[in-house]
């Protein structure tokens, strides 16, 4: 279940949402596979509420803007892109949820989010759940200035990475530039193992290698000295 969150967001006091958000799904080859502009519409809105439910998501209010959809996905790597259906920008939020039954032989091992990097409410934030009763080892990174040798332009030059738990006000981990870490090698033979690209000796890139228990975390990137541009934080399953 993946789900664009635009207006309903103001309900939890964000402000300058995106009014009517249009969430579609890419596959490996960025063919649509999917796509939804207001969740309400949907022909499967009753089940759209009835997993939300299932699966701990906040209900969307009935007839909201916001955009939701179920797809069954063949292993591979998929982009949701979620986009203003207006010209004009503003905060929101991409979820995406691993609903497979029981003994499905996919899970769901990466995420990663892109876009830009502001300060304040608009830093770069991603939710994860660790389920289960057993603690899961995580890579984590906040790649800005290696975008560019992607020819993405106006990147973060310098992101700095911190690792939340919920009810917790500060950093479990953080990083700044991941090639000063102690433990730089194993950043980089873990990323080769997880199938991440390579980062160039002493980019300003941040990275970590974590252990966490089971619970709700956040990973946040932001920019050192409050700076701005385009980052990507990444996710990645690194048993």
């Amino acid at each position: 279940m993946i789900r664009g969150i635009g207006p309903t967001l103001g309900s939890f006091g964000v402000a300058g949402v995106v009014a009517d958000p249009v969430l579609t799904v890419l596959s490996p080859t960025s063919a649509v596979v999917a796509t939804n502009d207001d969740w309400g519409a949907a022909t499967n809105v009753a089940q759209l509420s009835t997993t939300a439910a299932q699966f701990g998501a906040f209900a969307l209010s009935a007839g909201s803007r916001d955009a939701a959809l179920i797809s069954s996905l063949p292993t591979g790597a998929y982009t949701a892109q979620l986009t203003s259906k207006a010209t004009s920008a503003g905060v929101a939020l991409v979820e995406v949820y691993d609903v497979s039954a029981a003994g499905a032989i996919a899970p769901l091992v990466n995420l990663s989010a892109r876009t830009r990097v502001g300060t304040g409410s608009e830093v770069l934030i991603a939710g994860f759940v660790i389920s289960g009763i057993e603690p899961k080892r995580l890579l984590i990174r906040g790649i800005g200035p290696t975008l560019g040798s992607f020819g993405v332009a106006g990147t973060l030059e310098d992101p700095q990475l911190a690792v939340f738990k919920q009810g917790v006000a500060t950093a479990l981990q953080q990083n700044d530039n991941w090639s000063a870490a102690t433990n730089s090698a194993e950043l980089i033979a873990t990323a080769v193992r997880v199938g991440s690209f390579a980062l160039p000796a002493g980019s300003r890139d941040a990275v970590l290698l974590v252990v966490l228990e089971p619970g709700v975390y956040t990973a946040q990137v932001s920019g050192v000295g409050a700076t701005t541009g385009v980052g990507l934080l990444e996710i990645y399953d690194a048993p």
